[in-house]
């Protein structure tokens, strides 16, 4: 296979993919993010910096977007219009919105025990939530950014403060749990690989590793597996990190992550998260295939007919009309 991955960066998680899919003969391609090129007009194409066209390659493997998600959209779709395979396979324009909020709507339809999340998008009703909620609070990014925008409030005024910064569109706020850790499930297509324990240091409330979190291999349980499978099928991952924690001995979805670092969580429990990537890539690219062979079989079957069918009517039409006078 030819495989093209795009993000924001080359990333250690990439770099493991990559040399993964090379030793297991596959040839790849990073491509960061700002240097698709989209050219719009009756043909529609799409490049990496003007020069190669992304229908070249067989794969398309979306990591972290930061430039362009949309345009990363459209590349995912115009891979498939020329009957390749992208991954995620989900590549409709609404997944641009699927941010925190979003997700917090879908586990909940779902059935999936999820923290309550609030928004508010004027001054005015923020002022007013502020006021119903117990604090401390947590405010996030509604997107994932490794807990760097995660903050956890104690007033108020501190609290508006927070949201007027990062603009009231672009922050939720959760309800603030004190735990000392969290448990990390990572599911590849419809395989739970594993889960890692995240304990989170002294004076710290964020379970992110880049925020100094220390992780280490946790037992996967049935309810752990059925959870994160349930979560991830519903938000329609291929990929996914599902961060889980328990509230009265029951696991609630903290968030899921779709595009999930691979690095602490291949550490902390010697699974080859890589590997199985690719392996997931191979299988899906086979099936792919398959289809699309079917796909242009019966297509050829349907040309051939509506051929014999014109044949038909082309050789028997004199008579026909003959018959009649």
């Amino acid at each position: 296979m030819k495989i093209a991955i795009l993000g924001c960066e080359r990333s250690w998680s990439i770099k493991k993919i990559e040399k993964t899919a090379i030793k297991r003969g596959h040839k790849v391609t990073f491509i960061r993010d700002k240097d698709l090129v989209v050219k719009i007009d009756p043909k529609l194409e799409v490049s990496i910096n003007g020069i190669t066209d992304l229908k070249n390659f067989d794969v398309l493997l979306r990591r972290r977007i930061v430039n362009g998600y949309l345009q990363s959209l459209i590349a995912a779709r115009y891979m498939r219009r020329h009957g390749k395979l992208a991954i995620p396979t989900r590549i409709d324009v609404g997944q641009a919105l699927d941010d925190k909020m979003t997700q917090a709507v879908k586990l909940h339809s779902a059935g999936i025990r999820h923290l309550p999340v609030f928004q508010a998008l004027t001054r005015k009703n923020a002022v007013r939530l502020l006021r119903m909620v117990d604090y401390p609070i947590i405010i996030k990014g509604i997107i994932g950014t490794k807990g760097r925008q995660v903050f956890k409030i104690n007033t108020r005024s501190a609290a508006l403060k927070i949201i007027k910064k990062y603009k009231y569109a672009n922050v939720l706020i959760q309800e603030f749990v004190n735990i000392k850790h969290d448990r990390r499930v990572f599911v590849v297509g419809k395989k739970v690989l594993g889960v890692m324990k995240r304990i989170i240091p002294e004076g710290e409330y964020r379970a992110n590793i880049a925020q100094g979190a220390k992780a280490k291999k946790a037992e996967l349980s049935k309810e752990l597996k059925r959870i994160a499978l349930k979560a991830a099928r519903t938000l329609d991952y291929d990929i996914a990190g599902v961060d889980v924690i328990y509230r009265k001995g029951k696991p609630a979805v903290l968030e899921v992550n779709s595009s999930p670092g691979l690095k602490g969580f291949s550490k902390a429990t010697g699974i080859n998260v890589a590997g199985e990537i690719v392996i997931y890539l191979e299988e899906r690219f086979r099936i792919h295939q398959r289809r699309l062979k079917k796909q242009n079989h019966l297509k050829h079957k349907k040309a051939k007919r509506e051929k014999e069918k014109k044949g038909w009517w082309q050789k028997n039409i004199s008579q026909i009309f003959g018959s009649k006078n």
